[in-house]
């Protein structure tokens, strides 16, 4: 974990070297990241929401397109890892050729996140927003918990990153008012189980009927009508 700047180099790089013909958009994220990927693929087809960060066409256009959650740090912002990011094969391109070859080359950190973004500002691209038309969040660093009850005021790191959010929409949202029913995943979730639980939640026929989960939604299914 503390050399995850430069494992995300090699990816990158490796990204390039072998597929970067084969897809026109790339997603990097870790493996504590649930992600649906049909909420995804709805959020980089979406060229209204936020049409200056990822416009219509842009491969074709050779324009670069690096899209995230937004984070504060230092009068800026970077896109926040938790939740991964995604890159054009133009974004690709330029990164590998033109920044990663100088860009804090030898640095050994964890915060490859900041990192990678830095050497996007370094050669003129900044990390593009995916919130939706009303201004909630699309990808988000925390667990399904924590999403639905932080009120922006027991987290001094999430308290500054809502308050910066705000600032950024025009209104301060909480809660399940903050969250997009395009969300792009679920971070945090470092155990088999919650996976499992959590995957059986979005997608209720995926989980076997006499399993605990199965017979939960089950009951509430019924309670429902």
């Amino acid at each position: 974990y503390g050399n995850m700047w430069q494992k995300t180099r090699s990816i990158w790089g490796y990204i390039y070297d072998n597929y970067l013909e084969d897809f026109d958009y790339f997603w990097l994220g870790g493996d504590d990241f649930l992600v649906y990927v049909e909420n995804l693929r709805g959020i980089i087809e979406d060229h209204e929401s936020n049409p200056k960060d990822n416009p219509e066409n842009s491969n074709e256009k050779y324009i670069p397109v690096f899209l995230g959650q937004h984070i504060p740090n230092m009068g800026s912002h970077y896109c926040g890892g938790g939740p991964g990011y995604v890159l054009n094969r133009v974004a690709v391109k330029a990164l590998v050729t033109m920044s990663l070859p100088s860009c804090s080359v030898e640095t050994v950190v964890s915060a490859e996140d900041r990192f990678i973004s830095n050497c996007f500002r370094s050669i003129g691209i900044p990390c593009g927003s995916v919130t939706d038309v009303n201004g909630r969040q699309r990808f988000t660093g925390m667990p399904p918990k924590q999403l639905a009850t932080f009120r922006g005021d027991s987290d001094r790191f999430y308290s500054n990153v809502y308050r910066y959010w705000g600032e950024e929409t025009g209104r301060f949202k909480w809660g399940l008012d903050s969250v997009s029913e395009q969300l792009s995943g679920f971070h945090m979730l470092r155990y088999p189980p919650f996976i499992h639980r959590v995957h059986a939640l979005q997608y209720p026929r995926t989980c076997p009927p006499d399993s605990v989960v199965g017979r939960a939604l089950s009951v509430s299914s019924k309670k429902s009508f």
